[in-house]
């Protein structure tokens, strides 16, 4: 993926086509713990932990001999190369990696607010399907282990395709003005959280007929990633000089559904793992999504917020501690 400036429409174009990785290893992590849980000499399903461990282990060894700071700080990068990254990425006034996050502001911010919401809400109907499917597709459907990892994997690659087709739509959409953002992000983020209540819904009610459920599932997690080009990217919108830290919180808050919505289902199911309560449970999510997005409809903005710009009295108070700092650098090497 090319350096851009994350304020640029480009590069949140190429956020949504690089965020379906999550769902592709979500589906090759599925697909494969089944043979390796065969693997007797390497203690059976424990492989699957040895594997998935030992590749993160090689990834982050990659990522930490890879990746840098700043193109400044790369020493394998060009100069011409290095010139070209800059005048992409640094126009202005420079200060914006040193400016402190602005926490008071952005927690009252009433767009951030709604995102925080739909995002919990979101992550409730993904990680309850993503950690119960298997379980009812083998206690409900009575599918065996081999069948059950690949439909329990298929949602996941629908999500993979449908998202990247997506992302390309709003992309054209975005272009000449033929859409708002503001209408082109609740668009989508509409399309990936209603139609998937709607599916949870027919789900719950579908019984054991297999067929309907896993069509049904499909759609439900295939639809789910047009939220890609929806509040996924809204972090970009509200303030592009702190969208990592926007997004570490509301992950921080959203992650909390992914510890909630298993153990939900865990007691409502363990009392008895019935259609009746698997209904309660797919239910539940269901709702969660469609109150998300009303959430994020209602409330929801894509303007650049104020606090986003540094004020003069922080930049003047980030002037006055680097010439601290310079003053001291200067004395330490006197």
């Amino acid at each position: 993926m090319p350096c851009v400036d994350r304020r640029r429409v480009s590069s949140r174009k190429q956020l949504c086509r690089v965020s379906p990785g999550k769902q592709l290893g979500t589906a090759v992590t599925i697909l494969s713990a089944g043979p390796l849980a065969g693997w007797r000499w390497a203690g059976g399903w424990q492989a699957i932990f040895y594997v998935t461990g030992s590749v993160t282990l090689v990834w982050s060894v990659a990522w930490t001999l890879l990746v840098y700071e700043t193109p400044a700080d790369h020493p394998r990068i060009s100069f011409r190369e290095r010139v070209y990254i800059y005048s992409l990425t640094y126009q202005g006034s420079g200060q914006r990696s040193s400016v402190p996050f602005p926490w008071r502001r952005a927690l009252s911010c009433r767009p951030f607010q709604a995102l925080i919401v739909t995002q919990f809400c979101q992550n409730w109907g993904d990680y309850l399907i993503m950690t119960e499917l298997p379980t009812y597709i083998s206690t409900a459907l009575r599918y065996p282990l081999n069948t059950n990892a690949m439909f329990s994997a298929l949602p996941q690659l629908a999500k993979v395709v449908f998202a990247l087709g997506v992302s390309f739509v709003a992309d054209w959409l975005a272009r000449g003005s033929r859409l708002s953002l503001s209408a082109n992000r609740k668009l989508w983020n509409s399309i990936g959280m209603y139609i998937p209540a709607l599916t949870l819904v027919g789900v719950s009610f579908a019984g054991c007929s297999d067929v309907l459920v896993l069509t049904l599932m499909v759609t439900t997690v295939g639809f789910n990633g047009a939220v890609l080009s929806g509040y996924n990217i809204n972090h970009m919108d509200l303030a592009p000089n702190f969208a990592g830290t926007l997004m570490g919180i509301t992950n921080c808050v959203a992650t909390l559904a992914g510890v909630l919505a298993p153990f939900q289902a865990g007691y409502v199911l363990n009392q008895q793992p019935s259609l009746a309560n698997w209904r309660t449970v797919f239910l539940t999510a269901a709702g969660l999504l469609a109150l998300g997005n009303t959430v994020f409809c209602a409330l929801g903005s894509t303007s650049r917020q104020p606090w986003n710009e540094p004020t003069p009295e922080r930049c003047l108070v980030l002037d006055a501690d680097a010439e601290v700092k310079r003053r001291a650098r200067q004395q330490a090497v006197l």
